[in-house]
């Protein structure tokens, strides 16, 4: 095989890379810039068994921008008992466009 080749190889695969890694980062690379930030509330906790634990995951009330009430049940969970207590003010990051992608952040546990 040439070196022509081999370098031609060579940035294809880089190439390949980038896309791969751009095409799976974007979504959260663009989400931190286009994220309106508001703050919420844990209103409750669901709890499921799975695989013989208790797990629960926090439901969040929060207004947008607009001023609409929304009240989101947060895809992270905990086993055993709830993180926090209900009443526990979170921020909440959510794409406007998208009102399914939420990301919560909690307070620093002391």
């Amino acid at each position: 095989m040439s070196e022509e080749v081999k370098w031609i190889l060579s940035i294809l695969c880089i190439v390949a890379v980038v896309a791969i890694l751009v095409w799976r980062l974007g979504p959260v690379i663009f989400f931190d810039r286009r994220a309106k930030k508001v703050r919420g509330v844990i209103v409750n906790w669901m709890s499921a068994k799975q695989k013989g634990k208790t797990i629960y995951k926090p439901i969040i009330k929060y207004i947008d921008h607009e001023g609409t009430e929304i009240t989101h049940a947060s895809d992270d969970r905990c086993e055993g008992q709830p993180e926090y207590p209900v009443g526990t003010e979170v921020e909440v990051k959510y794409d406007p466009k998208d009102p399914k992608a939420v990301r919560i952040v909690y307070p620093e546990k002391s």
